[in-house]
């Protein structure tokens, strides 16, 4: 495992899938999806742990402190991962600083980000609340998040992979990915027509219908709403919630 060390910008042409953790339950449903995904791209698992140690003043100890869990649950999260995919190259690091900001340099040269749903620690904040906003938004690859438990094993079906489709550009380039991400699993695509700008909540359902026994789900800019009981609820954190597999947002960073 590497050193703690802050966010920099570093150019690789390796193809890497990287995985927050944060030593819950849900991150380790995420390393089990992510280092199948890995080994379908034949990518390296980069595991990244976040001392969320914010600012500059914070004492020394409490860095300390941050760092050496930090490295615990990511050294426990590269265990895991080699025992399921021996493979797949696994690394593991731990980031100093803000969650988001240390996420979002990480995916600059990734093909994909992986996070479970929820938590304690300092990813925990992922889904809900401005660390999600700022990933979904800033994030240079698209990002995934895993709410259950990942089915081991081959399927007793073919797999099948959900996009919603309005006709816009952005659209049109998260079918592409899901295509191209169906390609590498041998999955089907299922296209879900939706309209365009604010979303019914009926449009909403068939999707969540759709992505009911699938195994991925893919949706774009997390900015759009969805009217849920009379309220414009952000989409991408509405599927997250609610759909029946993980979820795979492409916003506006990944799109461009």
């Amino acid at each position: 495992m590497t050193a703690p060390h802050n966010a920099t910008k570093i150019f690789s042409t390796e193809r890497t899938v990287v995985v927050g953790v944060d030593g819950t339950e849900q991150s380790e449903y995420a390393v089990g999806w992510a280092v199948r995904e890995a080994k379908a791209r034949g990518a390296v698992l980069r595991i990244v742990g976040v001392a969320a140690t914010g600012h500059d003043d914070v004492p020394g100890f409490i860095v300390r402190d941050a760092v050496q869990q930090s490295s615990k649950i990511v050294e426990s999260a590269v265990t895991l991962a080699t025992s399921l995919e021996p493979a797949v190259t696994v690394r593991g690091d731990v980031l100093e600083g803000l969650p988001a900001d240390m996420l979002a340099t990480a995916s600059e040269v990734a093909d994909l980000l992986v996070v479970g749903m929820g938590g304690r620690g300092a990813l925990g904040e992922l889904v809900l609340g401005s660390v999600s906003e700022r990933c979904m938004r800033s994030a240079r690859c698209p990002v995934v998040v895993v709410r259950t438990p990942p089915v081991y094993g081959a399927p007793a079906w073919k797999a099948r992979i959900v996009v919603e489709v309005d006709g816009s550009e952005a659209s049109q380039k998260a079918l592409r990915w899901a295509r191209d991400e169906a390609a590498l699993v041998e999955a089907d695509v299922e296209e879900v027509p939706v309209g365009r700008g604010l979303r019914s909540a009926q449009a909403m359902a068939d999707l969540l219908q759709a992505s009911a026994d699938a195994n991925l789900l893919v949706v774009t800019d997390p900015g759009r709403r969805v009217v849920h009981h009379r309220i414009g609820t952000p989409l991408a954190h509405h599927c997250v919630h609610h759909a029946g597999c993980p979820v795979a947002v492409l916003g506006p960073a990944a799109l461009r």
